[in-house]
């Protein structure tokens, strides 16, 4: 596997943000992804660094996030939330 990508909420805010992470990361799962959708929505992008990840880049709303790995992709995260 070579992304998760993960829509937080509040019940699992906790979780998402420290005990996944680091399963995730233990799993060697080089990127990780988690969409907040409380924060504009924001995009949280966390590469692996050996056996963690970094510290997240911050993607937010009105914004294009351009991401090279592990696909070539960019949106703006406020396209997450739009109405269709």
């Amino acid at each position: 596997m070579l992304l998760v990508v993960e829509v937080s909420s509040l019940s699992t805010a906790k979780q998402d943000e420290s005990l996944r992470a680091v399963a995730y990361a233990q799993a060697g799962i080089p990127s990780y992804w988690r969409i907040e959708p409380d924060e504009g929505p924001a995009l949280y992008v966390y590469e692996l660094n050996g056996d963690r990840y970094d510290p997240p880049v911050v993607h937010k709303a009105g914004a294009v996030a351009r991401m090279a790995v592990p696909v070539v992709v960019g949106f703006d995260p406020a396209v997450l939330c739009a109405r269709r």
